[in-house]
């Protein structure tokens, strides 16, 4: 069975690169019922892997410097809409 803890180091071992490369820090596993989420950030962003046992997983980027001057603006983003505005 696949739990929080193998979530967590599958996520340590594939973001790893947030913490070198961006100079991010990963916070210690959240978890609540079947749900668990690590965040990475610096000052300028935030991104929040998140899964679901026996559900779905996601990335979610977050932009702390955006200030909203428009109350419909948005300052996060899933993988999914990143991806769909990058390919062709």
């Amino acid at each position: 069975m696949y739990t929080h803890e193998n979530f967590a180091a599958d996520v340590t071992r594939s973001f790893e690169f947030l913490e070198s490369e961006y100079g991010m820090r990963r916070e210690p596993l959240h978890a609540a019922g079947p749900g668990a989420w690590i965040v990475y950030a610096n000052i300028d962003v935030k991104v929040v892997v998140e899964s679901e046992i026996g559900g779905s997983c996601g990335v979610t980027v977050v932009n702390l410097r955006h200030v909203k001057r428009d109350p419909l603006e948005r300052s996060e983003f899933d993988l999914e809409e990143i991806v769909a505005l990058t390919s062709p």
